[in-house]
């Protein structure tokens, strides 16, 4: 009675190697193998011999082979094909039984031991027997795989975890790759900002292996070995193989790579580069593996972005920590301590150490409680506030002028408010005393001028522009280009005028004779002082002139 034949996984065929060397009874094993399960797939061969180099280029999950062979009976095949791949499946098929040759066939790892009878019943038995040893054997594959996976996947991630610089894991997640079956090369490629070029980052072969990545990249520039670009257009991990390819380089092809695989290294958008992956086995990269390298991927993509968000921070509180402008960070109101402060807002303050500001109310240092109802206003009305002078006190009491900008940030759902605080107590005095001098400027009952020595008319007011018959001081500065010609009716007094400036840096009751709109001469005295002593040779003026009554005996100046 036949045994039943249980129903293979869809789409899993079975490809059983069958050896006789009796032609015509190879054939017809084989033909009533795939008779009795369609799902069974034949390969023959009558030369014991070759068994192994059809195994090295074929992918037959089993052997089945006759005993009784010239040159080399099924014992001595079954010692061969075990030397080279110890779980194959290898069924003994033979016509001539005794307790000797199964004793024998079993001390040496046969699989099934089955002895040829007549009827095609034996050939479904045999190709039950054929399908439930390659279903154990795959079982066995698929437990030993898993337990690899759970290895590379438990290195990789000790690795990222125990590694504190991308360098450091990409080269350490190379090197777990590529000494683990079935890899033999791993190696991290960043594609060039031009988009035409491939930069090695990591890479790493196992122990007898001797082609590094970036040759191997080199060569499949212009080939298809590992499908880099590709893999980045799609977005996925893309895969190629020897046999699909007249583009597969050489090289890779001399040192035994027939299979490769490029991944893209992308956590949320931003792409790392593509971790290419290089095996000796053409069908290496199946959906496990495939499964396996996007988890690896995935969390190598997270590792780097762990390391370069770590390094962005310390890139930003090394800034916070330096610039010289105080900046802080509020707690969410009512309360809005201050959470953090950089060494800036301490001195700013008049602090001993950040602890005398950290967990402090921000509304302590305000001097004016209207001024911060105001801010806080404005913060949550725009969500965000620039340069807005406030008086705020240090922690002595004493007030200063600042001028604040915020910003309203949302973390894990609470609000917070950031900020810099600079001091504008000293600018205020400033611009209030330029404002001052403008209003004298402006208002001096004679007529002001700031020029510089290339003769450049910077400033005047309205007393001195009407004293020119111009119509306003913006007519009078653009009525010449040159002091010296323009407005001078003696050149040489000009240069006598600097000359006396350069030595004394003051000057009083200078006289000239100037031009007036009309070209008429007007006689003046001049009253001038250095107004920036940065270059001996080169400075600004600023003074005021009086016209001189006319006297018939002055001669012209």
């Amino acid at each position: 009675m036949a045994e039943c034949v249980a129903p293979l996984m869809s789409g899993q065929a079975v490809t059983v190697l069958c050896v006789d060397d009796e032609e015509d009874l190879v054939a017809l094993t084989a033909s009533y193998l795939e008779r009795a399960d369609e799902a069974i797939e034949t390969i023959t061969v009558t030369d014991p011999s070759q068994v192994l180099d059809r195994l090295d280029t074929s992918s037959a999950d089993c052997v089945v082979s006759d005993y009784d062979m010239p040159g080399m009976d099924g014992i001595e095949l079954l010692d061969t094909v075990r030397a080279s791949y110890p779980d194959l499946p290898f069924i003994l098929f033979t016509g001539k039984g005794s307790e000797e040759v199964a004793s024998e066939a079993i001390a040496s790892g046969v699989t099934d031991y089955l002895q040829k009878d007549t009827g095609s019943e034996q050939y479904e038995l045999l190709a039950n027997r054929a399908r439930n040893a390659v279903e154990q054997y795959r079982a066995s594959q698929r437990a030993s795989s898993l337990d690899r996976i759970r290895t590379i996947l438990g290195d990789v991630n000790q690795a990222l975890v125990r590694s504190h610089d991308r360098a450091t894991i990409e080269h350490h997640v190379c090197e777990i790759v590529a000494g683990a079956e079935p890899y033999r090369l791993a190696c991290i490629a960043e594609p060039q900002s031009a988009g035409d070029s491939l930069t090695i980052r990591a890479n790493a072969v196992c122990d007898d292996a001797d082609l590094d990545g970036e040759k191997l990249l080199a060569d499949s520039a212009e080939g298809a070995a590992c499908p880099v670009w590709d893999a980045l257009e799609a977005g996925t991990i893309t895969t190629a193989r020897v046999d699909e390819t007249n583009q597969w380089p050489a090289t890779a092809t001399e040192r035994g790579y027939r299979a490769a695989a490029a991944l893209p290294i992308v956590y949320e958008g931003d792409r790392y580069g593509v971790l290419c992956l290089y095996a000796e086995a053409a069908d290496a990269f199946d959906w496990r593996e495939r499964e396996l390298l996007a988890e690896i991927g995935d969390d190598l993509a997270h590792a780097i972005y762990r390391i370069e968000l770590h390094e962005r921070q310390q890139r930003y509180e090394r800034i916070i920590s330096n610039v010289p402008e105080g900046v802080y960070r509020n707690s969410p109101l009512p309360d809005g301590t201050l959470i953090e402060v950089n060494p800036a807002l301490v001195d700013l303050f008049g602090a001993a150490d950040a602890s005398d500001l950290v967990g402090r109310p921000f509304e302590e240092l305000y001097a004016d409680p209207a001024d911060r109802e105001q801010f806080i206003r404005a913060l949550e009305r725009e969500g965000i506030v620039r340069d807005m002078e406030l008086r705020l006190q240090r922690l002595s009491g004493a007030e200063f002028w600042a001028s604040v900008t915020g910003i309203m940030t949302e973390e894990s759902g609470e609000r917070y408010f950031d900020g810099v605080v600079r001091d504008v107590t000293e600018q205020r005095t400033r611009d209030r005393e330029l404002k001052q001098y403008e209003t004298l400027f402006d208002l001096a009952p004679f007529g002001m001028f700031r020029t510089d020595t290339d003769g450049e008319v910077h400033k005047v007011n309205e007393w001195l522009a009407s004293l020119l018959g111009y119509e306003s001081p913006a007519a009078a500065i653009e009525s010449g280009d040159d002091l010296a010609t323009d407005v001078y009716a003696n050149p040489e007094r000009r240069e006598t005028l600097l000359d006396r400036l350069v030595t004394a840096g003051s000057i009083s009751e200078f006289d000239i004779d100037a031009y007036d709109s009309d070209g008429e001469l007007i006689e003046l005295s001049v009253h001038a002082t250095v107004l920036e002593d940065g270059h001996p040779a080169a400075f600004d003026i600023i003074g005021f002139v009086e016209p001189i009554p006319p006297s018939p005996e002055r001669s012209p100046a």
